[in-house]
């Protein structure tokens, strides 16, 4: 992800129920995630 202010590489291993949803759901829902965090990261 690269917002301007720096880039943020992320590796995630996801095994379970949530690994059944498919890669393209859990890559959407960590991607808000991160964008959530890194928003209120910037707010501090």
């Amino acid at each position: 992800m690269n917002d301007g202010g720096g880039v943020i590489h992320t590796n995630a291993q996801i095994t379970g129920k949530a690994a059944s949803m498919g890669e393209g759901v859990m890559v959407g829902v960590l991607d808000a995630l991160i964008k959530d965090f890194t928003s209120k990261l910037g707010q501090i």
